[in-house]
């Protein structure tokens, strides 16, 4: 497994991140007053094809519906 596929998590799609991973990036860079959990609730949200991963169409899609 190399570092990238580390970074992305383990069998995500080129350009993604895990749900998981982008919990984390969420937690450490953005909003470190929310709890683990509530952050996972809103990436999860984020993940709009409910593939387990953000991509760029789920956040474009995300940011078109604000």
């Amino acid at each position: 497994m190399s570092i990238s596929e580390t970074k992305r998590g383990m069998s995500s799609p080129h350009n993604s991140v895990s749900v998981l991973y982008f919990t984390n990036f969420l937690k450490n860079k953005v909003d470190k007053k929310w709890s683990f959990d509530e952050l996972k609730a809103f990436a999860t949200m984020m993940d709009i094809d409910q593939d387990g991963f953000v991509d760029v169409q789920d956040l474009n899609t995300v940011v078109g519906n604000l």
